[in-house]
């Protein structure tokens, strides 16, 4: 319910950009932390129900766009450069570690 209610009444944007933006912002609403379900020091060992991934879609200009529990930036998938007809079925880790850099700002 609350999903359908955020795309009913979040403003049109102009860009795509800025769509795939707020989209993002929608979803964050809706993250499961890891061992959130678990009382404390019960956690297992595996992610049974952490939000994993998160991901929009760009229906008109064929893109996915994607952000890791591990990184929260967000990774595009440009679709119009994929040559769907010679590329072989592969899999691709979502993250190349799992790590998410943090920029210190420094204050003078």
């Amino acid at each position: 319910m609350r999903a359908a209610f955020y795309q009913a009444t979040a403003p049109k944007k102009q860009t795509a950009e800025e769509t795939v933006l707020q989209c993002f912002q929608i979803l964050n609403n809706f993250d499961i932390p890891v061992g959130i379900e678990f009382a404390d020091g019960e956690t297992p060992a595996d992610i049974p129900s952490a939000t994993q991934w998160t991901s929009a879609t760009d229906m008109k200009d064929l893109a996915i766009y994607y952000r890791t529990m591990h990184n929260s930036a967000i990774r595009k998938l440009d679709l119009k450069t994929i040559r769907f007809d010679k590329v072989k079925y592969q899999a691709v880790l979502l993250d190349a570690t799992k790590t998410q850099p943090i920029t210190t700002i420094k204050v003078k």
